[in-house]
């Protein structure tokens, strides 16, 4: 999913462009969408509008983690090439796909506690 490149509306979209972040959670139970993080419109003023989508996101989950707490959380993390300068609430930043990608196949194949 990390590397489909969607081949509709080329001309209109150019989307080629491989994620800049990309975030995994593992859970015992339970879905949280992180949707509601772009509720408002990012505006990139002085930084990148990129490194203002992901500051959003992270903030929502951080919002997420301190109402809910981070019960039935098996593994939070996140591969970017965006310095996000203060890692989120629980989450593991891993510096390559792959890394995480591992962690979390890791995760699911061990034995719900």
């Amino acid at each position: 999913m990390v590397k489909a490149v969607p081949t509709g509306k080329q001309t209109n979209s150019v989307a080629q462009n491989p994620p800049s972040l990309i975030m995994a959670v593992v859970r015992d139970k339970n879905l949280w969408s992180l949707a509601n993080a772009y509720t408002s419109p990012v505006f990139g003023g002085k930084e990148d509008i990129m490194v203002a989508s992901a500051r959003q996101l992270v903030n929502h989950w951080d919002q997420l983690v301190q109402l809910y707490g981070a019960e039935g959380i098996r593994c939070a993390g996140l591969a970017t090439i965006i310095n996000l300068y203060q890692p989120p609430n629980g989450v593991t930043i891993f510096n390559q796909c792959n890394d995480l990608k591992t962690r979390v196949i890791n995760e699911i194949a061990l034995p719900q506690s």
